[in-house]
């Protein structure tokens, strides 16, 4: 018996050897996180010496090399490219959008297509984009007296493909808006 109890107790110790917790703060990489903020910076620096004060951005996609930054425009929203260098971000194009569209550059082969869906008059609930959902993005467009107008696009990243050398080709004409 007192065998068995010693054995117990010595794996229990083994075991509580194999296992060990760290209680200590984990390390903070002061070089990542200055990175970053270079990195926003750098983008917002990017939208700003193409006309787009920092206050017009309402969302940033990061497809790295690639970065996709919305912005309020006269139409709705407008979408400019910027593309990771090794001085910042370079500016590629600017979009405004009009009407549902995808975005491709023929240059940039390994850039991925980006599909934008437009908000409608219609109550559109969800939407697809070659049968995958799109990512919503809703933000203040007027505020006048207390009313809020909001407005809504869906966006959508695909692949290039060699397939998409036509219009009709593109990702936009997959698009299916599921209302209520």
């Amino acid at each position: 018996m007192k065998k068995l109890i010693v054995v117990i107790g010595l794996s229990a110790i083994v075991m509580s050897a194999c296992v060990s917790v760290d209680t200590q703060e984990p390390e903070r990489n002061e070089n990542n996180e200055t990175e970053t903020t270079h990195s926003i910076a750098s983008i917002e620096q990017a939208m700003e010496d193409h006309s787009y004060p920092k206050e017009t951005i309402v969302h940033y996609e990061l497809k790295p090399p690639y970065v996709y930054v919305f912005t309020t425009s006269t139409r709705g929203m407008s979408v400019s490219i910027l593309k990771e260098t090794t001085h910042g971000f370079g500016w590629l194009d600017n979009y405004d959008v009009v009407q549902d569209m995808s975005i491709l550059h023929a240059d940039e082969t390994d850039m991925p297509v980006l599909t934008i869906v437009k908000d409608t008059q219609e109550p559109v609930e969800d939407v697809k984009v070659l049968d995958e959902y799109a990512k919503a993005i809703r933000f203040v467009r007027k505020e006048i007296d207390g009313f809020v107008s909001h407005t809504t696009f869906w966006v959508h990243f695909t692949e290039w493909d060699a397939s998409y050398t036509t219009f009709e080709s593109l990702p936009v004409h997959s698009v299916e808006k599921i209302t209520e």
